[in-house]
Order: C-alpha cells, then sequence, then structure tokens
C-alpha cells in the first residue's frame, strides 16, 4: 500500500512539473509573437517614413539632396530589402537622377 501511494504521489508531482513546463513554453512562444507584431509594426512605420521622406524629396526637386541620396545610398537601396511602395519611390528618383 504505502509503495502505491509513493508512486502515485510521484505521479502527480511529475505532472504538476510538466503542466508548469508546458505552460512557461506557452508563455515564451506568446511573449515571441508580441515581440514579432512589434517589430514588424516598426518595420512597416519605418518603411512609411522612409516613403514619405523620398516622396516629399521628388515632389519638391530637391536636386542636392535627390543627389546626395541618390549618390550615397544607391548601394543599401540595392542590398536591403524594401516594401514595394518604397522601392518603387525610390527606383522613380534613380530614373530621375541617376547617371546611365
Amino acid at each position: 500500500m504505502t509503495c502505491t501511494y509513493l508512486a502515485h504521489h510521484e505521479l502527480e508531482s511529475v505532472l504538476i512539473i510538466v503542466i508548469i513546463i508546458i505552460t512557461i513554453i506557452i508563455i515564451v512562444i506568446i511573449i515571441i509573437i508580441i515581440i514579432a507584431i512589434v517589430m514588424i509594426k516598426i518595420t512597416v512605420t519605418l518603411h512609411a517614413g522612409v516613403l514619405e521622406l523620398i516622396e516629399f524629396i521628388r515632389k519638391e526637386n530637391i536636386k542636392t539632396l535627390v543627389e546626395h541620396i541618390v549618390d550615397q545610398h544607391i548601394e543599401r537601396y540595392t542590398t536591403v530589402p524594401l516594401l514595394p511602395p518604397t522601392r518603387l519611390c525610390f527606383s522613380c528618383l534613380c530614373l530621375k537622377y541617376c547617371p546611365g
């Protein structure tokens, strides 16, 4: 009888530990998802700001600033993945002001 009681008690302890571990894993997964969502929002906001700045520069035809952006940042444009609207806007600048 004593052995059965100890085995049952040990089984309860193991189940509690497993439940605690699963709960911790679920909490970590939720935190990772929240961080990913926040990072996506930051990235989208950053791209929107860049897009707005490039579009303003293009519309206002601030030639020296356009030349600086194209000359200094053309390599970043070709190596960094950009959202399609930002890529299109930067392409318009390049078509208008890039040499060759």
